[in-house]
Order: C-alpha cells, then structure tokens, then sequence
C-alpha cells in the first residue's frame, strides 16, 4: 500500500543539494560604447545612458508531486498543495497498464523554495536547475527509462534530460474530473507500453 508520506519526502527533497548553477548570474551586462568624433559636439541628451543595476529575479513557489513506478518518473504540480489518493491510484493504474509486471509506486513531494536551503536563490532560474537536479538523481537511483510530465503547469519546471524519453499527458486531477482525457492520456502511454 502506499504509505510514503509526502511531509516525510520533503525533509527527503530538502537534504539533495541542488545544482549551483545559477543562469540569472551567467548573464553579463555590456555597457554601449559610443563612437564620437571629438569635433562635434554633443548634447548630454545624446550620450549613452549608464546600464542600470540588473534588478534581482523574482522568488517563485511550487510544489511537485514526484512518482517513481515501473520504468518512468511521473511528476505534476501540485496546484493546490494538496496531494489526493485518487491521483496516486490513477498514477499506479496508468503505471500497470504500461508495465503488467509487479509495480511498486513510490512517491515525496518537491516544495519550492528549499526550506532549509534558505541561503539559495529563489528565482524561476535556480528552482527549474533544483528541479532538473533532483530529477537526475532519481532517474539514475530508479533505473528509468524516462518521465511523464502531467498538466502543462509542470513543463514550467520539470526539463526532461537528454538521455530520457519524454511523455506529456493530462494532469492526473483533470483525468479525474474528466475521464474522456484518460483517453488522451492512454494514446501518449500506448506506444512505450507496447515495447516495454
């Protein structure tokens, strides 16, 4: 049965140091030179104006829901912060489906920003590199063939490596709400699940 518990998976999602790399400080600002012929004046209105400070990155927030069942990791936002039995049995469902063999369905949650990092950076930029960090991670522990990223607000942070297979499919709280997009969601699904 499934047990993990998502508080439990976030103290887990805190400890993995996150990727340093930080794109927003990879940015250089080059000031305009200008070209003058010393024998024209000039109106100060027509000087280059000095490049202003680069303003700091806004903080973002977000929480994932990361599943780990048969050969692929299963990720989705978490638009409410609240995690339901429903999505985890839809996930384990779609997840045998693909895989007939026995599955186990493991599962934490990603919280943005790192609680107990609070020294990192809290901006689109540092959370998309956590993320893609932390993804490696257990793809390589898990032994996956690739992810399934589920609604569109998780392709906002989850980046698929190069190495994996990408899925994209309905968020699991809009197959529930919506069964007729488990039809769409099956005909992403199908293909791998035939050559596994």
């Amino acid at each position: 049965e499934l047990k993990a518990s998502v508080d439990t998976a976030k103290a887990e999602a805190t400890r993995v140091a996150p990727v340093q790399e930080n794109r927003a400080t990879e940015r250089q600002h080059v000031a305009v030179q200008a070209q003058v012929d010393p024998s024209v004046p000039l109106d100060a209105t027509e000087l280059p104006q000095a490049s202003s400070q680069p303003q700091p990155a806004a903080a973002v927030a977000f929480q994932l829901l990361i599943a780990a069942a048969g050969k692929w990791l299963w990720i989705e936002q978490l638009e409410d912060g609240l995690l339901r039995r429903d999505q985890l049995q839809l996930i384990e469902a779609m997840a045998r489906a693909m895989n007939p063999q026995d599955i186990t369905l493991t599962h934490f949650g990603f919280e943005w920003p790192l609680v107990q990092h609070a020294h990192l950076a809290r901006d689109a930029d540092s959370a998309r590199d956590s993320v893609a960090g932390q993804l490696r991670r257990l793809a390589r522990e898990q032994g996956v063939q690739g992810l399934i990223l589920m609604g569109e607000a998780c392709n906002e942070w989850a980046v698929v490596p190069p190495a994996l297979t990408g899925l994209a499919i309905p968020a699991t709280l809009a197959m529930l709400t919506t069964p007729a997009l488990k039809r769409d969601a099956w005909a992403v699904l199908k293909p791998p699940a035939q050559t596994c």
